[in-house]
């Protein structure tokens, strides 16, 4: 096979391999963090929850500057900064010996993350043959499943046998894995475009931080991640109101595990077969799932909506940030995917608080239910934001293709 069109390229192993050791940093720390604040600095729910949101926070704020960033100095040296802050703030868990120190950590830690996610991401698109898009960045998609299956295992298991410091150093020598294999890539400029570093594009000015023809798909992942932050907030809860407390690891590891699965066969399916089918498809599936989650009053269907969710939830994720970045040009790659993860981090912050609302007010039946809902609006969405665009843009190449061969036409008469 030509090595252009080779997806398992140096490249593309190396930004993956970045990528798993980054999120399974992020995955470990969700669910050991708040028992290390509780058991150090006896923190209440108010104050677990804020050093929980201050990470999602810090990676929000982050977004819409990556793309200025790399068009400034240029992918590998920013995503190679930004993975050696994240592994220095890694390390500094160590020390930490107040709740304030906790969340100051936690805030540089949440912007470098957002800074390396996304340029590793950009990378991945340019170091991927682009009739193969779908299916790399859904390979590349994987590694970070797959680092969500494995960190809260590990983490949770470890802390039952060794202190947190332990677990902090652990973590700490994941991330500088991360970064050795982030320092692994070779690109053929570090700069981007005919961009010298230290030269600054017009358009990378804080007038133009997102890329507009990436706010289609941006907002059809807000919803997605709207829905995602209800379940991962409050999954754990849900299943704690219906006695079902032992099964919510096994309802995280059946849903990650349902999105890595069927993924080799899905990447291929969007690039053979068109995006229409995948999307349509994941989006009914995704809700069929959070209406079985909603309905749930046993173990079976707890753990069966899971399932579901994954399936759906693997299908679309992937997709949404592939078409996000497919049709843009190179040098706006970079402002494209932070443009869709800056959508997507705050769909995520906007779900946990506004669904946490109605479950406060109503229960949890009634919250997955309505998130359900929200989610079934992204089929409108998809449909007017995007599909009906594309119909636009191929009858109007259709319309100007028929132009010219008329004009070619009365040419040849005259």
């Amino acid at each position: 096979m030509n090595q252009r069109d080779n997806v398992w390229n140096r490249n593309f192993v190396s930004i993956s391999l970045s990528c798993f050791f980054v999120f399974f940093c992020f995955y470990t720390l969700i669910p050991t963090l708040p028992l290390f604040a509780k058991d150090r600095f006896h923190a209440d729910q108010s104050q677990i929850g804020f050093i929980l949101t201050v990470f999602a926070l810090a990676s929000l704020a982050s977004r819409p500057f990556v793309g200025m960033l790399l068009d400034r100095f240029g992918k590998k040296r920013v995503v190679v900064a930004a993975a050696f802050i994240y592994a220095a703030a890694s390390l500094a868990y160590v020390m930490v010996d107040s709740y304030p120190l906790l969340v100051a950590i936690r805030i540089v830690h949440g912007f470098m993350f957002g800074i390396a996610t996304a340029a590793a991401g950009t990378i991945a698109v340019d170091v991927l043959p682009k009739h193969r898009l779908g299916e790399g960045l859904g390979y590349y998609g994987m590694f970070g499943s797959m680092a969500m299956v494995i960190g809260p295992f590990v983490g949770l298991t470890l802390i039952r046998h060794v202190p947190f410091p332990v677990l902090f150093s652990l973590l700490a020598l994941c991330s500088f894995l991360g970064l050795c294999f982030t320092m692994l890539v070779r690109l053929e400029s570090i700069a981007t475009g005919n961009q010298q570093c230290g030269e600054m594009n017009p358009a990378s000015t804080a007038r133009n931080l997102l890329e507009t023809s990436a706010l289609p798909m941006a907002i059809c992942g807000f919803l997605l991640s709207f829905a995602y932050g209800g379940i991962s907030a409050f999954v754990s809860v849900y299943g704690a109101s219906l006695g079902l407390i032992r099964l919510a690891n096994y309802f995280f590891a059946v849903f990650a595990l349902m999105i890595v699965l069927p993924r080799p066969w899905l990447g291929k399916w969007f690039d053979q077969r068109g995006e229409h089918v995948i999307i349509y498809s994941g989006i009914v599936v995704f809700v069929m799932g959070q209406i079985i989650l909603s309905q749930a009053h046993s173990g079976i269907g707890y753990v069966a909506s899971a399932a579901v969710l994954g399936l759906g939830y693997g299908a679309l994720a992937p997709s949404f940030q592939t078409l996000a970045v497919r049709d843009v040009p190179k040098h706006r790659k970079g402002f494209a995917t932070s443009t869709y993860l800056f959508f997507f981090d705050a769909g995520v912050a906007a779900g946990s608080m506004i669904l946490g609302i109605v479950a406060k007010y109503f229960d949890y039946h009634a919250m997955y239910f309505c998130s359900s809902i929200v989610m079934a609006f992204s089929i409108i969405f998809y449909c007017l934001l995007h599909h009906a665009r594309e119909r636009r843009a191929n009858k109007a190449l259709l319309s100007a293709f028929v132009e010219a061969g008329q004009s070619r036409a009365k040419t040849r008469r005259g």
